[in-house]
């Protein structure tokens, strides 16, 4: 995950969710100004640039993201 030094309270939100859901994911993140991208190898899942006021993501977005990482096969054995 790329994501801007001022939403790292949202970096934290979201890594704990993916790695509560996904055993075993390790999330990475790297400090980019103005970013807030999530992706899995290749293959972009979310990106919102830049993300508005660090309030924190919103339930659903971060359960569209969880959607989204099972889609790109992440928890596939």
């Amino acid at each position: 995950m790329d994501y801007d030094p001022a939403s790292v309270d949202s970096f934290i939100q979201l890594a704990d969710a993916i790695e509560d859901t996904f055993p075993g994911v390790v999330v990475q993140g790297n400090e980019k100004n103005g970013a807030f991208d999530v992706g899995l190898e290749e293959e972009m899942i979310f990106s919102q640039n830049p993300l508005s006021e660090d309030d924190g993501l919103d339930v659903s977005t971060i359960d569209h993201i969880l959607q989204r990482l099972r889609d790109a096969g992440l928890g596939r054995g």
